[in-house]
């Protein structure tokens, strides 16, 4: 499924603001007192699990994106966005759960 160049652009965008701001803890060691050292196999797991989170979340937006795609086919994607408070997001996760028959 091909998105619109500009869709993949604002998605691209919003997964680098996204990564930016979860690093933004790890640039912080300069100024912080380390209580292990920075070699230690605690650090480096963390570092790992935080990796993978960020990779999860990326994809994440990869799949939920890609469901919006599909869901604007559907007329039930219709009905639930005209509800207050729910946008394409939350629709198409109330679709996956509940079905869109």
């Amino acid at each position: 499924m091909a998105f619109k160049k500009e869709k993949k652009s604002e998605l691209v965008r919003r997964m680098e603001e996204f990564t930016e701001k979860a690093s933004a803890p790890w640039r912080s060691h300069g100024i912080s007192y380390p209580a292990i050292e920075s070699t230690s196999f605690v650090v480096k797991q963390l570092q790992h699990q935080v990796t993978n989170i960020l990779k999860m979340t990326v994809e994440r937006e990869i799949v939920i994106a890609n469901m919006v795609y599909v869901a604007k086919a559907l007329p039930n994607f219709k009905i639930l966005l005209s509800i207050p408070g729910i946008a394409d997001n939350t629709a198409v996760r109330l679709i996956g759960e509940l079905g869109d028959s």
